[in-house]
């Protein structure tokens, strides 16, 4: 009995220290900004566009199959993301969706609304589509998709990487996820994370740094390796565009049961 208090003491002293050890420090904090907040490099900026819906299409060129101009562009036959890529207008349409709300009382209902959403290279939505029903009109005609840059065990503490996880700051601990007689997922869901968190990114576009600050958890007790962080970050970068010289970047956070979001990164003078 006292043996079974006393490993419990010392598992809740070495949990506590090591929350402690991971707590962000004052100067980390401040060099770092909140995503939603956006943030800027000397030439470049990041921030967030505004679109509706509350989940994100992540479509494959497999179940559409690219036109010939995905040859041209370099398209993976198996490509995998959440944006199209126009090859003609040169920018990118993201497809959502959502629940339908009753016109007359304003509840949620079980129809499904559709938004097609065109982004154009400023960060600026410049064309949305929206509709019950929208079979039959292809919004999405001379599109390719873009395939995501990171890897599904993506190197995330390696500072060589374009999305570097500078650091995880523990905050909330997760107990019942080390219960070795927790059951599940078995639908698909994201696995039980023991940490909840801060992460702390260096996102390097363009030999130039943008630092920001994410929600990520961390499914291992004491020391994570990289595929025990669960991140929700997709990366894209635009082909080169005959019509602009600007190098343009879209970050995509994605994580089950929580809203998504889109960022742009381009120069500052597309302003």
């Amino acid at each position: 009995m006292l043996a079974t208090l006393f490993l419990t003491f010392l598992f809740s002293l070495t949990v506590v220290g090591m929350w402690f050890f991971s707590f962000p420090n004052p100067a980390l904090d401040k060099a770092y900004a909140a995503i939603d907040k956006g943030a800027t490099s000397e030439n470049f900026r990041l921030q967030k566009v505004k679109v509706p819906g509350t989940t994100f299409h992540h479509p494959s060129s497999v179940q559409r199959p690219a036109p010939e101009a995905g040859v041209r562009y370099g398209q993976p036959r198996d490509a995998s993301g959440h944006l199209y890529y126009d090859t003609l207008r040169h920018n990118v349409v993201l497809h959502t969706e959502e629940y339908a709300r009753d016109t007359i009382t304003g509840k949620l209902t079980l129809d499904v609304m559709t938004h097609y959403v065109r982004i154009g290279n400023n960060g600026q939505v410049v064309e949305a589509v929206k509709g019950m029903d929208l079979r039959g009109k292809d919004f999405l005609q001379n599109c390719i998709v873009l395939q995501n840059e990171l890897l599904p065990y993506q190197k995330w503490t390696d500072p060589t990487q374009k999305i570097y996880l500078r650091h995880f700051a523990k905050e909330k601990f997760n107990g019942g996820c080390l219960n070795p007689f927790k059951i599940g997922p078995f639908n698909g869901g994201t696995p039980c994370p023991t940490w909840e968190g801060t992460g702390y990114y260096d996102i390097t576009f363009q030999q130039e740094q943008l630092k920001v600050k994410i929600p990520c958890t961390r499914s291992s007790l004491f020391y994570g390796t990289d595929s025990e962080y669960y991140t929700g970050l997709y990366y894209y970068t635009l082909p080169p565009s005959p019509t602009s010289a600007q190098p343009v970047a879209f970050l995509v956070y994605s994580k089950t049961h929580e809203q998504p979001s889109i960022y742009i990164i381009t120069s500052k003078q597309s302003l």
